[in-house]
């Protein structure tokens, strides 16, 4: 018999909050995700979003009003992308909502601009632009359609750095607007930044879920799920053990700065 991907998990996100879903590959993050999509079915159980509920019964034709609540930007922006135009590419989502080609445009510049996409690249070919440009067209086709929760499925992945600090901006940006927004990442530096919460899913269980901070001072926690501190909490740790007293553990390295600095005044002072 099959083990299941996900077994016995009871869970709620947030209304406005952005949650991050880690663990080791084969965890059940991507599974999670599918079925809050409604993309598979749960075998057994129920995924309940506003007055939506998903069960093994759920007839196909139901799953289609599931796609004006949630939005699912994959991991690899090109296997999301098919269209002859980037403008035909996010516009379609609207369009198959029911829009108008006026409104389905009018949606679509509105989300590209919102994630500063030159426009003069709206005729382009969404396969002639760079890893970067690819992703927020991918995202953009997503908030075109004004969805109520922002699945994100290791967004930085193949981003250089001055890529993957924009994708932070914009995903911030996103978290004013009061999207919920879950992340699957591995990358401990996007928890520490960006997550109100955290979810570490082990072999399909769920190990934990609570606070960035309550997670990062799990040291067992931490290495049974063989996941690593951010590098801002790894040296103000080691500070720590050296006689430094933190106001609260810095996540970031703003906040480790932040911290060190106002220190330096306190002693000038």
């Amino acid at each position: 018999m099959a083990q299941p991907a996900l077994t016995k998990i009871t869970t709620t996100f947030k209304q406005g909050a952005t949650t991050a879903i880690i663990g080791h590959t084969g965890s059940g993050k991507s599974t999670l995700m599918q079925l809050i999509d409604g993309l598979i079915l749960p075998t057994a159980g129920s995924i309940t979003l506003g007055d939506f509920t998903i069960t093994n019964e759920t007839p196909a034709k139901e799953l289609g009003k599931l796609r004006r609540l949630v939005g699912y930007v994959f991991q690899f922006p090109e296997k999301q992308l098919f269209a002859e135009s980037v403008l035909d590419d996010v516009k379609f989502g609207p369009l198959n909502q029911g829009l108008s080609d006026e409104k389905a445009q009018e949606r679509a510049q509105a989300a590209l601009e919102q994630l500063n996409f030159p426009l003069e690249l709206l005729k382009h070919s969404p396969f002639e632009l760079s890893g970067g440009q690819q992703r927020r067209v991918a995202i953009a086709g997503v908030l075109a359609m004004h969805p109520e929760i922002l699945i994100l499925d290791e967004p930085t992945v193949g981003l250089d750095p001055e890529g993957q600090a924009e994708l932070l901006t914009l995903v911030r940006d996103l978290q004013d607007q009061g999207l919920m927004i879950l992340i699957v990442t591995h990358q401990m530096e996007i928890v520490a930044q960006l997550a109100d919460e955290v979810m570490v899913l082990n072999h399909g269980q769920l190990a934990f879920q609570g606070s960035p901070q309550d997670l990062f001072i799990q040291s067992d926690l931490l290495a049974d799920n063989h996941l690593r501190l951010p590098k801002a909490i790894q040296l103000a740790t080691n500070l720590g053990q050296r006689g430094i007293t933190w106001d609260g553990l810095p996540l970031t390295t703003d906040q480790l700065a932040d911290q060190i600095i106002q220190m330096w005044r306190d002693q000038d002072e």
